[in-house]
């Protein structure tokens, strides 16, 4: 469907010539390629500057041109054109002198005459006439030539706003009557294909004799060179219509033009093609590379352009001008076109395959939280317990790998979230003072057991960000920090960059290489064999901060020096005098849960009999359900799953959890989705979402908020 709209599309508008610039394109370098030297008899007479400054009266007159044609007379020459003099014509009638010049030629004089301007715009439209047409023997500007036995002729050229091509015409039809061209008399017949053609411009204008006219009248010898040739004189002193621009001269003499032309005629005759032939050629080429086997038409494809971009300049060697614009265009547009199709295929594959990597990895991260929750609920209870030595030791080990398990799920489920466009920024007043204490308290037995000395820098200072995501980034920052600088120091502060906050973190720990430095931002990137980048490293930290600084629309930067410490900066924050909101009172302390009912509506059996078990030693009142709940309840907190298998979700359900709440009973979400997909989903739920795994300490302190919020047990 693309190509056939294509190529009707340029059937339609080749015939306009609209890019008939690459063509002139063409012409100019086939001129330079097969660039050669003038081998005619034409000799030019140049009218120019010092000739006119030499003449008595100071301007060209028609004695001074009488008085030239008799040197010129005198050297017997084949053939002598006078192109036009812009004399007066009343003036040039009554010249005796220059009638008797004209008379002393052998060969009948020709005399150019100027065609008035509606009849050289109709030259486009003027047919080659027939061969034995009767010439007009009156002059186009006056009554009459001046010379009974002069022929009038005209010598109208074409340009383009390029140096090629340069059009002229065999004959020029006016009022009183068919007028040959110049070029046409000086090629004794020969005929082009068409009225108009093209001057071979490929002739080098710098070949062409040229002599001033004003060396002639001052009696030098130039008989010898005269003698049996064709010889032009021509006015070369006005720019604006005494030159013409050529390939190889911008300032080529009109009369040097005149005789390139009447070469061209005894060379060819030229013939000119039109866009059809080189259009043909295109959609052959086109059809194959969209129809044939990949090979074959990649290989009729690229010889259609190989043809179509070196076949003018072969055959304007020869004079036959091709038009191939259309065509070149054509293919061209097609090519594009396929291209960006292609690429847009490619692109939406590419977004297919990222989203169904998300979303598998979402799914995955989802159903493997399950057992690790309830793995991490188990362990806690199973701590309660009387164990031995060796026991506590074996679960304490299984605590330290639930934790490692559950921090990477955790990243794992905010990449997917931040691929799939899910998570989106709460941007609010941060006071940089109680993020960077809540670090430090998140952090301080951590830099304590790995023997690094952390500073925090205080900054009494708010920015506008999200609270969550930066508070992640500097989490994983500071992890990094205390874990490859053991028995090193850290710093924490911040610093004011061109009117914005940046926040420094610089450790003197191991550093990292400068092959490693670039890498170390992409996921699972762990470094080499020999790297100081090895460990227990799952390479997910630093793409999770490069990430979010995205997000944020900040800047992450690492300087680092291997063996003396790495510099980790996030700048860009913007700086508020807006006050943050105060945190929700009693969310820290720690209150009793016993009695306080709670109604789980999970799928999986053995996760709902993990929890009942924790539950229960606290002292809760639990009841279980494995649907998500679809009637009223008496329970004081609904602990509910978001997925329920079979694609059901809580959100298939939300008039049931809008009823349920009205009723009283506090919704707590435990899914393995991250936050911001279940607020997607559920927009105004106004209940808690915790994310799994969720350690015993962690559910218990949710639950306090819960009941310290309602009185009801």
């Amino acid at each position: 469907m693309f190509f056939a709209t294509v190529a009707a599309l340029f059937a339609l508008i080749a015939p306009l010539q609209i890019f008939a610039p690459y063509d002139w394109m063409q012409s100019i370098v086939s001129a330079h390629i097969n660039q050669k030297p003038y081998d005619g008899d034409g000799v030019v007479v140049a009218i120019d500057d010092a000739t006119i400054a030499a003449s008595p009266e100071g301007e060209w007159t028609p004695q001074q041109l009488a008085a030239l044609l008799d040197r010129i007379a005198a050297a017997k020459p084949a053939r002598v054109v006078v192109e036009n003099q812009y004399l007066d014509p009343g003036e040039t009638q009554r010249t005796d002198a220059l009638a008797q010049a004209l008379g002393r030629f052998t060969a009948a004089p020709i005399w150019e005459t100027s065609l008035p301007t509606d009849d050289r715009q109709q030259l486009s439209t003027s047919s080659l006439p027939p061969p034995d047409v009767e010439y007009s023997k009156v002059a186009l500007t006056g009554d009459a030539l001046p010379g009974p036995a002069t022929i009038a002729a005209v010598m109208p050229v074409k340009a383009t706003f390029s140096p090629a091509p340069v059009w002229t015409v065999y004959t020029a039809s006016a009022a009183t009557g068919v007028y040959p061209s110049v070029a046409n008399l000086l090629a004794d017949g020969s005929r082009p294909g068409e009225n108009i053609f093209n001057i071979d411009v490929s002739y080098d204008p710098e070949t062409v004799p040229l002599i001033s006219a004003g060396s002639v009248l001052e009696g030098e010898d130039f008989r010898p060179t005269l003698a049996e040739r064709t010889v032009v004189i021509g006015l070369v002193t006005d720019a604006r219509r005494d030159y013409v621009a050529t390939p190889h001269d911008f300032y080529t003499p009109k009369p040097i033009i005149t005789l390139l032309a009447a070469q061209t005629l005894l060379d060819g005759p030229p013939v000119y093609i039109d866009w059809l032939p080189a259009f043909l050629v295109a959609l052959c080429g086109a059809a194959a590379w969209l129809f044939l086997t990949p090979v074959v038409g990649r290989t009729v494809l690229f010889a259609s352009i190989v043809c179509l971009v070196v076949a003018p300049t072969i055959l304007e060697a020869r004079l036959i001008y091709l038009e191939s614009s259309a065509a070149v265009v054509f293919l061209a547009v097609l090519i594009i076109g396929r291209l960006w199709q292609k690429s847009g295929h490619a692109a939406r594959a590419y977004r297919e395959a990222a989203e169904s990597k998300s979303r598998f990895l979402a799914q995955a991260s989802h159903d493997l939280r399950q057992p690790i929750h309830a793995i991490g609920l188990l362990a806690d209870r199973l701590e309660q317990t009387r164990l031995s030595a060796q026991q506590g030791d074996m679960v304490a080990k299984i605590s330290w790998s639930v934790d490692n398990a559950s921090r990477m799920f955790r990243v794992l489920l905010d990449i997917a979230a931040i691929e799939s466009g899910a998570l989106q920024p709460d941007i609010e007043a941060v006071s940089m003072n109680e993020l960077l204490a809540k670090i430090d308290g998140q952090n301080s037995l951590a830099a304590e057991q790995a023997g690094v000395e952390v500073r925090f820098v205080p900054c009494d200072v708010r920015v506008l960000t999200d609270r969550a995501l930066i508070g992640t980034m500097l989490q994983n920052l500071l992890s990094n920090a205390i874990k490859y600088s053991r028995g090193g120091r850290i710093v924490v502060g911040c610093r004011r960059v061109r009117g914005r906050m940046a926040i420094h973190v610089v450790d003197t720990g191991t550093g990292i290489s400068q092959s490693d430095l670039s890498l170390v931002k992409k996921e699972f990137y762990r470094g080499g064999s020999n790297s100081l980048m090895r460990s227990d490293n799952k390479g997910l930290g630093l793409s999770i901060v490069n990430r979010l600084a995205s997000l944020l629309d900040l800047k992450f930067t690492l300087k680092s020096e291997e063996g003396k410490g790495t510099s980790a900066i996030i700048s860009g924050l913007k700086v508020t005098d807006a006050r943050p909101e105060p945190a929700t009172p009693g969310t820290g302390h720690a209150l009793p849960l016993a009695g306080l009912s709670i109604r789980i509506a999970d799928d999986d059996p053995e996760l709902v009999e993990a929890t009942v078990k924790v539950l229960s030693q606290w002292g809760c009142d639990v009841r279980t359900t494995f649907k998500p709940p679809t009637e009223d309840m008496k329970e004081a907190v609904l602990l509910t799953d978001f997925d329920f298998g079979d694609g059901e979700t809580l959100a298939d359900h939300v008039a049931v959890l809008e009823r349920i709440r009205s009723n009283g009973t506090r919704i707590a979400i435990l899914s393995g989705r991250h936050p911001d997909q279940i607020k997607e989903e559920l927009p105004n739920f106004p209940g808690l979402v915790l994310t799994k795994p969720l350690r015993a300490a962690e559910l218990r302190s949710a639950l306090m908020s819960m009941k310290a919020g309602d009185g009801r047990r």
